[in-house]
């Protein structure tokens, strides 16, 4: 592992250096930077021909202003070292990203603090910057101080601070389940970076709006509107953000049916942040997913855990815009039954991205109606969060053939297909995985859409419900069947 030595205010030499030349007694205290990239952004990278001078030293207008902010901030902290990805990291080297990116989940969780650039686009913009606010239609408003004369205060200006909105520096660390706008907190956007901050034990969050604090028990503000009536230091566990109720997973203190609960809907909100190489999306999640693992005790397998497979396999795609499947790169084929074989297509400017989702009947009880068989093509320990190829999952249960199945209310038929282009034409098999035990859908029925290829395997191709009381329950008289689905 590599780091930056930032030097100090009397010295600021900045050079790249190995931990393991460093003269230590105790553990390596060490900031790491999350920040954005940028599209087409200039950023200092570490190479196979400049590392050598990178290890004796690095010129300061090398670096971005989100670079030199976060370096500055190392050193107010009195820190002497930062990690930094396009620096730490030899960026043309498949072998040096593959060696690293394995240890990401450890850099973060490892960091004293994670300096997180929110607010900007790119290496550009920077961590300490002019506040400025969202305003209406989406416009950037700076701030702005507005004398008001008090005969309270015996005829004295004083000055009152107000927002135009509050979502931006707030919904954005306490709303589950939704991904929000952009514009005001890009790097929140990203898929890695989604990651290192669930993983950090502390992140000090350089907003548009103001300084956002993060860590294993609060979030704080610099207004304290985070730490009154809707902090979330008293709120329930499942009320908690996914930063938190993590949090409490990784010091063992969850039982392993929340755990579950909690994955599921980290995904939920995961899957729809963007990432420049789509077969980054389970590499992106690897770091978590080990932490996880930890806690779950059982296999990973392409996104999902071996001990939830039946609430995990009934995802849906998007509610909202059209779905394509991921590319299908050279060892890293998603398989079908995973929610990472699907891709919400959205564009960097719309406001908000989209993710699958669990329908919340799945958190009650439910009955298994399917046994599982057999998994295949998944790696083993560590590179099992890291790749998947040729993975399948063998299982039995009810099926029945049907013409192609349409949404069919009156008859209580709920039908979802997993992208846009592949709807079938012809029959389908339809695979009844659970029954719904508890709540208000006690009875439902929830099924998996599939269609035979030629192999004789099967893919998915969509999930539903029937509600059983409403109209004729087609598995009522059906067969078992095993099914093997790529």
């Amino acid at each position: 592992m590599r780091v930056l030595d930032v030097g100090t205010r009397d010295q600021p030499h900045v050079r790249l250096v190995l931990i393991e030349s460093i003269d230590q007694k105790t553990a390596l205290k060490y900031v790491a930077l999350s920040h954005c990239w940028g599209v087409g952004a200039s950023l200092v990278r570490t190479t196979t021909n400049n590392i050598s001078q990178h290890l004796k030293d690095i010129a300061w207008g090398e670096f971005s202003k989100t670079f030199q902010d976060a370096i500055c901030i190392t050193r107010g902290l009195d820190v002497r070292y930062l990690w930094i990805d396009s620096v730490c990291i030899i960026q043309d080297s498949m072998l040096d990203w593959a060696s690293e990116s394995k240890r990401m989940g450890g850099i973060y969780s490892n960091a004293h603090l994670t300096i997180s650039a929110t607010g900007s686009s790119d290496g550009s913009g920077g961590c300490l910057f002019p506040r400025w606010v969202k305003g209406p239609g989406a416009t950037r408003r700076a701030r702005q101080t507005i004398p008001i004369l008090s005969e309270t205060r015996g005829g004295s200006l004083f000055e009152v601070h107000a927002r135009l909105t509050r979502e931006a520096a707030h919904e954005q660390f306490i709303s589950n389940g939704e991904n929000l706008p952009r514009m005001t907190a890009p790097l929140m956007s990203r898929a890695w970076c989604f990651q290192e901050r669930m993983l950090s034990m502390r992140v000090l969050h350089f907003h548009s709006e103001e300084v956002v604090w993060e860590c294993a028990t609060s979030t704080a503000c610099e207004c304290g509107f985070l730490k009154g009536s809707r902090g979330q230091d008293q709120m329930p566990f499942k009320d908690k953000s996914y930063r938190l109720q993590a949090s409490q997973v990784f010091q063992g203190l969850r039982a392993k049916e929340e755990v579950f609960n909690t994955w599921r809907g980290v995904v939920t909100q995961y899957s729809g942040l963007l990432l420049t190489r789509e077969s980054d999306r389970l590499p992106a999640l690897a770091g978590l997913a080990q932490r996880f693992q930890t806690a779950v005790g059982c296999p990973y397998l392409a996104g999902l855990w071996g001990d939830d497979l039946l609430r995990a396999l009934l995802w849906r795609r998007p509610v909202v815009g059209s779905t394509r499947r991921r590319v299908q790169s050279t060892g890293c084929k998603f398989p079908t039954w995973s929610w990472a074989s699907v891709e919400h297509i959205n564009s960097e400017e719309e406001e908000g991205a989209s993710g699958i989702y669990y329908p919340p009947a799945l958190d009650s009880d439910i009955d298994s109606q399917v046994e599982v068989l057999a998994i295949s093509g998944l790696g083993s320990g560590e590179t099992s969060t890291l790749t998947v190829s040729d993975a399948s999952i063998t299982l039995r249960g009810v099926c029945t053939s049907t013409p192609v199945l349409e949404r069919d209310y009156e008859n209580g038929v709920e039908i979802q297909y997993d992208v846009d282009e592949e709807k079938p034409t012809g029959m389908v098999t339809c695979l009844l995985v659970a029954c719904i035990k508890g709540n208000f859908q006690c009875g439902f029925l929830y099924f998996l859409i599939l269609v035979r290829l030629p192999s004789g395997k099967f893919d998915r191709v969509g999930c539903g419900h029937l509600e059983p009381g409403r109209g004729r329950n087609w598995f009522e008289n059906a067969s078992l069947m095993k099914v093997e689905i790529v």
